[in-house]
This record gives C-alpha cells, structure tokens and sequence, in this order.
C-alpha cells in the first residue's frame, strides 16, 4: 500500500509542477469553490480554471462536491478528492513545519539511512525522502512542495555539479548548496559479465542491450555528455 501511495505522489508532484493546478487544489483543499469563484481568487479566466480542474479530475485529484441552483443556472462545486489528501503535506508544507522534513529529488541510500537515524529521535521531525528526479526536485523546491531538494545535475561546460542549476532556476535568490555524499557512477550488468562490457565505450555494440536513466535525473545528464565526449552516434540511444 505504501508503494502505491508514493507511485501516486511522484505523479502528483509532477503534475503539481505547474504553479496554477497547484493553487487550484490548495483552494479546493480549504474548502470548495465554483469555477468563478476560483477564477476570481486566481485572477483566471473560468476556461483556464476549467482546463487544469479538467485535468486535476482525470488523475483522480479534484471532485465535484455538490451543485446549487444561481439564477436560473446550476453552479457546480469542487472539492479535493480523498485521494489529493495524502499529499497534502507535500504541496502545503507550512502546515507541517516540525512534522515532517520533506527531501523531493535524486535518490541516494544516505538519505535512507539519514531518515532511519532520525527516526529514533522523537525531537526531530520525520524526513520523508521521495525519488523522482533531480531536476524534478529543484522543480518541487521551486514550487514550494518541499523543504530541501536533492540534486546531482552535471554542467558540461564548467565540469561543475548544482550550482549553475540552482542559479537558474533561483535567480537572485538566496540559496543553501550543501554536500551530503560524493558517488562513483557505474554500470550494472549480469553476474559474471557475460558480454564481457569494459565501460561506456562497448555502449554501442549491436549485441548489448542498454537501459538508460530516467530523462532529468542527474545521472542521465552527466551520461548524455560522455556518450557525446564518445563520439557515439546521436541517434543513440533510440
């Protein structure tokens, strides 16, 4: 159940990235409002309203609550659906300051075990690592869904990791860069290695089969460049 609830939360803070579906369900989760109401409150207009409550409806986020008959017309009100609930204290985290510590981006065992070490202290709040990127939680941090963003992006030009990421998104902001873990990078294969692959050089070979990295994620990033530092053929892999 836990596993599909956090399937569900990588969705939702994906879809949650664009800043006006996310102020659309923190209105509905304080109470429901009509599609005016909530164009009025958003400065929309009710067809934009409709477009992202429209989608919000078909991920399952957004319900209509009840109808009440307005001057000859029916005003239909949404509500959050149950189902937004359970991140609820990822998109409003003010209202769990001192609760939960939420970590949205790049996966990495150390937040794992810090969560675990943290655990054992009742004074401290719960850390809540979610895995969906590392672009995707400077994108989360952006948007307020989260307290602390975990990243590993590479910028080629500079051979540096984060900054230039950071500055970019955070333009004139003030903004803590802190090192938790260095990493070697590597690639899994079969016991015994089979096809005996020596490195990102074997890469290409018709005989090898290859499963890339998630587009977005810091290792992906830093991969595209060597594959190009190789020479390997753009169109790799397809």
């Amino acid at each position: 159940m836990e596993d599909f609830q956090e399937l569900q939360a990588f969705s939702a803070i994906k879809l949650l990235s664009d800043e006006r579906r996310l102020a659309v369900i923190q209105l509905l989760m304080l109470a429901p409002a009509t599609l005016t109401q909530l164009g009025e409150q958003l400065g929309m207009s009710a067809a934009r309203v409709r477009h992202h409550l429209k989608i919000l409806e078909s991920a399952g986020m957004v319900e209509l609550d009840h109808t009440q008959p307005a001057g000859g017309f029916t005003e239909k009100y949404y509500r959050a659906s149950a189902g937004a609930y359970f991140i609820h204290r990822a998109i409003l985290p003010h209202a769990a300051q001192g609760e939960t510590l939420f970590v949205i981006g790049s996966h990495d065992p150390a937040l794992e075990l810090l969560a675990i070490e943290m655990g054992t202290d009742a004074l401290l709040p719960e850390l809540r690592p979610i895995p969906v990127g590392s672009l995707d939680g400077l994108v989360a941090l952006k948007q307020g869904m989260c307290q602390v963003a975990g990243c590993h992006l590479f910028e080629p030009r500079s051979g540096t990791y984060n900054t230039s990421f950071v500055q970019h998104l955070f333009p004139g902001q003030p903004m803590e860069v802190i090192t938790l873990t260095h990493r070697v990078q590597g690639l899994v294969v079969p016991p015994g290695n089979p096809k005996q692959v020596q490195g990102l050089e074997d890469l290409p070979r018709a005989d090898l089969r290859f499963i890339n990295r998630r587009p977005g994620s810091g290792t992906r990033l830093w991969l595209d460049w060597q594959i190009h530092e190789h020479g390997f053929d753009p169109a790799w892999p397809g």
